[in-house]
């Protein structure tokens, strides 16, 4: 069953946006495709795990569309081959830029750390994994004696302000999304991407 959402754009009645929602377990593509029209849409924004998206693509491009194409971070780094293509894929990022420093420090002490452990698959996945491990030292130092389940949900519920290199995050009890920062990039093949 697909759920379909229109708006009207001003008073010529003209279609604005449609949503065709993939209930789980049974998703079809192509039927997806279809109803998305993708001959006469501009952009195409998908909420999907990464392989579902990269194949959503793939299918509305046989079916002869165009579009430009949004996702968000957590879709992967799936869109490497299709931008080879010539794909126009956009991705919205949490995390900086991580294959030059500009206004983080953060990014480069990721690098230097990085080329330590003798890893050269600089991405945004292993730099988050890598801001997410400060946040979780810095919680572990603000426990006073042994660390325990409790010790530690209270030291990390009362961060509080953090700058981590230039990247800002807040957490506290009311507010436990960490960071507000978001980018946008294009997708391009080897997995990399430019801003």
């Amino acid at each position: 069953m697909f759920d379909h959402m229109g708006g009207l754009l001003g008073k010529g009645g003209q279609k604005f946006f449609t949503a065709v929602n993939q209930p789980p377990g049974k998703v079809d593509l192509k039927n997806a495709a279809e109803e998305l029209k993708p001959k006469e849409v501009q952009a195409i924004v998908m909420f999907c795990p990464g392989k579902m998206c990269a194949d959503l693509v793939g299918e509305i491009r046989k079916q002869g569309g165009a579009p430009t194409f949004y996702t968000i971070s957590s879709a992967g780094d799936v869109f490497g081959e299709l931008a080879a293509q010539g794909v126009s894929i956009a991705v919205t990022q949490v995390m900086p830029y991580p294959w030059t420093v500009g206004a983080f420090p953060i990014v480069a002490k990721y690098q230097q750390a990085m080329k330590a452990a003798d890893n050269t698959r600089i991405g945004y996945w292993s730099l988050e994994g890598y801001i997410s491990a400060q946040v979780l030292v810095e919680g572990l130092r603000r426990i006073n004696g042994t660390p325990s389940r409790a010790s530690m949900l209270a030291a990390m519920q009362n961060l509080g302000h953090l700058n981590l290199g230039g990247f800002d995050l807040t957490i506290d009890q009311n507010d436990r999304s960490g960071s507000h920062f978001t980018d946008l990039t294009l997708a391009r093949s080897g997995g990399k991407y430019i801003r």
